[in-house]
């Protein structure tokens, strides 16, 4: 989020409790899918996983459009190019994340039953 401020001249805020609390609502928003997937894995715990994915992504969305429609007046072709790379970047990262977590899930699984 900083490198978004700073492509769009906004301020870059930065916190520990905020990114103490992003951090618990994705392990929040995750946890039951991953639970259900370690558990039992079938249609049920991929839906509910999948339900926790789309529900971060729109989450996320929300935020970053936000965050760029706040500062996003006057920006340059180039920054607007920054802003979509580093948008593709940070989806990136977000579907690795979400990746490890299913696959850790799943592979929790099958040392537990083995």
């Amino acid at each position: 989020m900083r490198a978004i401020a700073l492509v769009t001249n906004g301020a870059a805020e930065f916190s520990w409790v905020g990114t103490a609390g992003i951090t618990v609502f994705y392990v929040v928003v995750l946890l039951p899918g991953a639970i259900a997937l370690a558990y039992r894995p079938g249609r049920l715990a991929s839906v509910v996983f999948a339900a926790g994915v789309v529900f971060l992504a729109f989450e996320v969305l929300a935020i970053g459009i936000a965050d760029v429609s706040a500062h996003a007046e006057g920006l340059t072709l180039w920054r607007w190019a920054g802003v979509a790379a580093l948008a593709v970047a940070m989806l990136a990262v977000y579907a690795a994340q979400v990746t490890l977590v299913h696959r850790g899930a799943l592979r929790t699984i099958q040392t537990v039953s083995t």
